[in-house]
């Protein structure tokens, strides 16, 4: 249990999240069981602005969207006295199932009934936190690909045709990744670095037990690009193309002939400035989480 007060708090929801449509039936419920709550349905350009209103208002906030608004919220409640609650109203929703968060009305009810707010970390890279992960290579080329086909056909249509993209396309950078107990060099086109780390089982389990470990997850491939040859070795265990490690300390990405780089941040590309300073955030974001 806490001392949290969930009589009255705030709902920002991102018009744009997949199922954004969910959230009529939820309100309704929640009237009915008999909270009080002032609701916020915001495009994603006015969604910090909104939380920075709602902080000045409420000990909680629901955020409902998919991990990138999420990301987007705990931006501005890292390190602060307010607490999020999470409404997984996204595609994939790594973030809320990986915590075991409710995912259904019912569910929320019962937490916000009986509410438990657990600190969590966040990673943080250069002045941008995220709660997931964060790649520079393969990745933010394949997100940039997909959010162009969204704007025109299905997100799940557009995976396909923007995983090709990137194969053919990405491309491979000379990488120094250096921190207090490493100093690599690289010729690769992927490099993954997470909020805690990930542990991995056949076929397609990759998901983190903790998210207070205090480390970063390190995940990159030794050399050259991701073939689909390569993909499927680690698929059946054949883990020799990759490697996979965790780090107490802050690391540091430089990459040769670049100033700046698309970097993914829970799933969304981002320009930004080399070089990638990444550190972890112990125990600085206040979560809403089931008991």
């Amino acid at each position: 249990m806490s001392n949290l007060d969930t009589r009255n708090f705030a709902i920002i929801v991102n018009q744009q999240a997949r199922n954004a449509e969910k959230i009529d039936s939820y309100l309704s419920r929640l009237s009915e069981a008999g909270f009080q709550y002032q609701f916020f349905s915001v495009a994603p350009e006015s969604l910090e602005d909104t939380i920075r209103l709602c902080q000045k208002k409420f000990d909680l906030i629901l955020i409902g969207g998919g991990d990138g608004t999420l990301r987007s919220a705990a931006q501005l409640l890292v390190n602060s006295t307010t607490t999020m609650g999470v409404l997984a109203l996204g595609t994939l929703n790594h973030f809320a199932r990986e915590l075991k968060l409710a995912t259904t009305i019912d569910e929320l009810i019962d937490v916000l009934h009986s509410p438990v707010v657990k600190k969590i970390d966040i990673a943080k890279v250069n002045d941008h936190v995220f709660i997931n992960n964060s790649s520079i290579g393969f990745y933010p080329r394949f997100a940039k690909k997909r959010d162009s086909y969204a704007k025109r056909i299905n997100k799940w249509l557009g995976y396909i045709p923007s995983f090709i993209h990137a194969l053919r396309t990405h491309k491979t950078y000379s990488i120094r990744l250096s921190g207090e107990e490493m100093d690599l060099r690289l010729r690769s086109s992927f490099i993954m670095i997470s909020n805690n780390c990930y542990s991995w089982e056949f076929p397609a389990k990759f998901a983190r037990e903790s998210f207070n470990e205090h480390k970063l997850g390190l995940y990159y491939l030794k050399h050259g690009r991701i073939e689909i040859t390569k993909i499927f070795d680690v698929l059946l265990g054949n883990n020799n193309h990759f490697e996979a490690t965790c780090s107490s300390y802050p690391l540091e990405i430089n990459i040769e002939k670049y100033k700046e780089i698309s970097v993914s941040l829970d799933g969304d590309a981002h320009k930004m400035s080399l070089p990638l300073k990444y550190q972890l955030l112990p125990d600085s974001l206040n979560l809403l989480v089931s008991s």
